[in-house]
């Protein structure tokens, strides 16, 4: 009974209003039906019996009087003797003279309005007019029940959510989810509903996350370009003040210039590091499907080279497997690989002696871990205060990997996360669809 429930429950709406339509006539033909019958069942108990007759008997006698008498009785009812006429004269009855002729006759009683009294007329005429009537009020009340359940059984639901959803897209709140399990046409348009409010929330989470990046980018930035601003206003306030005195020897002088020099090139690699993060925002991630296990050996080959020439020790063990989990994974193998590479060579920058990186599957994406024993990470950078991993090194790099890293793993669907061990920094990420 459940099952035939969830049947006609998870109708199309053509169907289900066809059904209902049908549902809605055989109640109103049973009723009308049963109304008309009881009607025309009235009026047969107000109309006289359709078997009765009136027999009417004429005698005629010897002295030429003619006497008619009329007995209303039943058509099928036997013959009975007919009263005598008698005649009082001093108190004596005297019989009446055989008549000479007798005629006879029936009248069939006929169901005939005009034979009834008034009251009968009204109530007849009454009953005529439920007929009609009644039948024509039950469509008219079958219409409205039946537009009433279907509303109430098809739509009243997720119109309501539907509205409820509209409202809240409209007030930019996109915390809220849409659940409606039928299978009709307002199911499916439910979950599409879902599926936008879904991707408005994705949009909206990832225009929220460049705006933080930006401001991130714009502080980090502006913290970061003070110290070679500051070092060019400050040796070239000491060659205004020096240059006016003729005190700078030409030595002094060449020096001052390639400082600021210097402090130039480094403004001009933060301009050039800007620009690439900017410009990592415009990649577009293509996933593939990809054996873990077999990318996993690709990398190991070109990461233990890179570690080579550092002259550091790359651990990379096989990695771990998820019980009943597929091998594979979806990936942009070029910007997975990126990733890593970044975050290797921000460790071997770092590292001492050896770093780590570990994998593993789970749930279709992709956790690798990398651990160096250097120094490890400033709370500024933990805390996400700056883009930038590091201090300048003396190769002129900015540390820009872990900015890079960051955007990149939110456009591939995953995250990234910064923490110090005992001895070293961790770098944990999570990427995969």
């Amino acid at each position: 009974m459940e099952t035939l429930k969830n049947k006609i429950h998870n109708l199309p709406l053509q169907k289900a209003f066809v059904l209902a339509v049908v549902e809605t006539m055989l109640v109103v033909v049973g009723v009308s039906a049963i109304t008309i019958w009881g009607c025309v069942s009235f009026r047969h108990f107000l109309l006289p019996e359709s078997n009765l007759v009136y027999l009417t008997i004429e005698s005629t006698y010897a002295n030429g009087q003619k006497i008619e008498e009329t007995v209303l009785m039943y058509l099928d009812d036997e013959a009975t003797e007919m009263p005598r006429l008698v005649a009082e004269e001093d108190d004596q009855e005297v019989e009446q003279e055989i008549p000479l002729d007798t005629k006879y006759a029936i009248t069939k009683v006929e169901n005939s309005y005009t034979a009834l009294t008034p009251k009968r007329k009204l109530a007849y005429m009454a009953a005529g007019v439920a007929m009609i009537l009644l039948p024509l009020c039950y469509s008219l009340v079958g219409i409205l029940l039946c537009g009433y359940r279907f509303y109430r059984r098809k739509l009243e639901t997720p119109i309501h959510m539907l509205s409820e959803a509209s409202d809240n897209i409209m007030e930019q709140n996109l915390d809220f989810h849409i659940r409606y399990d039928n299978e009709d046409e307002m199911g499916h348009l439910c979950r599409s509903y879902e599926e936008m409010r879904r991707r408005l929330y994705e949009n909206y989470k990832r225009l929220w996350h460049m705006l933080e990046d930006q401001k991130l980018l714009q502080a980090s930035v502006a913290h970061d370009l003070r110290n070679p601003i500051a070092i060019i206003e400050g040796y070239t306030e000491y060659l205004q003040i020096h240059l006016d005195n003729d005190k700078m020897s030409k030595e002094e002088l060449v020096k001052n210039i390639g400082n600021i020099d210097a402090a130039v090139r480094r403004l001009e690699r933060y301009t050039e590091s800007v620009r690439e993060l900017n410009h990592m925002e415009e990649i577009d991630i293509r996933p593939e499907t990809v054996n873990v296990k077999d990318y996993y050996a690709k990398l190991r080959a070109d990461f233990v080279m890179l570690a080579e020439q550092k002259s550091i020790q790359l651990m990379m063990p096989e990695p771990e497997m998820e019980a009943g989990v597929s091998d594979t994974v979806k990936l942009d193998i070029q910007v997975v690989y990126r990733i890593l590479e970044n975050i290797l060579q921000n460790a071997l920058r770092f590292a001492k002696t050896k770093v780590t990186i570990s994998a593993a599957v789970s749930s279709d994406r992709l956790c690798v871990q990398v651990i160096d024993d250097g120094p490890g990470f400033s709370d500024r950078i933990i805390k996400g205060d700056s883009y930038f991993a590091a201090k300048e090194a003396e190769d002129g790099h900015m540390g820009m990997g872990i900015a890079i890293c960051r955007i990149l793993c939110r456009k591939h669907g995953g995250s990234i996360s910064l923490s110090n061990q005992d001895v070293g920094a961790c770098v944990k990420i999570i990427i995969g669809f």
